[in-house]
């Protein structure tokens, strides 16, 4: 969980506007608010079967230029490792929805999402002895899926109150990665009530939509707008349905899923930086401006957080390309200069004193220590 202060100040100065920012207004609105760098990060599992949606609606080239413009790594297409800002993926299902022309497009895949597309975690909630223990796994384990979004299950007079809260509400694309997540949790309950379970009302933190029987319609049962967070109702009897073991799923634990995650959503902006930089490495994108616009603050705001960190942008940039240099140079068959054209330098000379500044040694004396 962030900072309280810092959750505070960001539902106060959310709270003062009337309207909703947009990607390129974040930065400025958060220089003028002076808000703590404190950018909310999603695992990569929660684009379930989204870029495989958009694949088959816009073509391979219609993808790759929804990636391109909102900074999504492309593959991601296939892997679903590591963690992503919530802004780039709230900006790639806007990307999407743009160039489809169509609003709620969120609506459009929802019927299609479940945590079965999650991987392990999905695996780890369905394979729950009842209902009621898979929504605690839910919510015991959302740290390690993100570093902001939480889980509340609250049972009151026989009806049971499902919430989820995400860090990033306030992005022009997050209606529709509204309409997923709730999608997303919504296949829990199914999987044990059955897939023509529906509860008794829904409420969700967007304003109301002009289609807003569309949504209905798709949720087949009453939707309210403009509440506090994503939610739904149903009775508490439902929490004891056992699991019908008609999906034979691995045996899995928290200690599973700690071990899967390692240490979890990164949680200071260091981790978060890096996280970042890792999930671009492969297009050798390690730029100031577009890691600052990922993390929805001006470059300027960024370098200053970080120094108050003691470190710098520049430093943590050459510190991913060590540990991605030192990765590569393990693999049999790659040398110095072709982990340093990989990585983007300039030429294999640059790249060894860049790397002994780092690991303390040449790269050559770090392969030769391998062998």
């Amino acid at each position: 969980m962030p900072p309280k202060k810092a959750d505070s100040d960001y539902y106060i100065a959310y709270k003062r506007l009337d309207r909703r920012i947009t990607l390129r207004q974040w930065p400025i609105f958060l220089e003028e608010c002076q808000i703590p760098v404190y950018a909310p990060i999603i695992s990569a599992k929660a684009l379930g079967a989204v870029p495989q949606f958009a694949l088959q609606e816009l073509g391979q080239k219609g993808l790759q230029k929804s990636f391109q413009a909102s900074g999504m790594p492309e593959r991601f297409l296939e892997q679903r490792d590591g963690y992503i800002p919530e802004v780039t993926l709230a900006s790639f299902m806007a990307q999407i929805s743009r160039r489809l022309g169509q609003d709620g497009l969120g609506l459009l895949w929802a019927p299609m999402i479940t945590v079965k597309d999650y991987g392990v975690l999905g695996d780890y909630l369905l394979s729950a002895d009842n209902l009621g223990v898979a929504l605690s796994r839910a919510q015991r384990v959302m740290p390690l899926h993100s570093n902001t979004d939480f889980v509340r299950l609250k049972v009151r007079d026989g009806i049971a109150h499902l919430g989820y809260h995400f860090g990033l509400r306030s992005h022009e694309g997050y209606s529709d990665l509204a309409y997923t997540a709730l999608a997303a949790i919504l296949s829990i309950p199914r999987h044990y009530l059955g897939k023509n379970w529906i509860p008794f009302s829904i409420q969700m933190d967007i304003p109301r939509p002009t289609f807003a029987n569309q949504v209905e319609e798709t949720f087949r049962c009453p939707v309210q707008f403009n509440c506090n967070s994503l939610s739904f109702q149903f009775d508490s009897r439902d929490l004891y349905v056992r699991n019908d073991g008609s999906m034979p799923l691995p045996t899995l634990t928290h200690g599973d899923m700690v071990r899967h995650y390692a240490k979890g959503a990164p949680k200071d902006l260091i981790s978060i930086v890096k996280s970042n930089l890792f999930g671009h490495v492969a297009t050798r994108n390690f730029n100031l401006e577009t890691t600052a616009r990922m993390l929805e603050v001006g470059p300027r705001k960024l370098q200053r957080e970080l120094e108050r960190s003691g470190t710098t942008f520049r430093d943590i940039a050459n510190r991913v390309k060590a540990e991605r240099a030192s990765e590569l140079l393990k693999l049999t068959g790659q040398s110095v200069a072709s982990v340093s054209m990989e990585l983007g330098y300039s030429s294999p000379a640059n790249f060894s004193r860049a790397f002994k500044r780092e690991v303390g040694m040449p790269p050559q004396h770090f392969m030769q220590k391998r062998a």
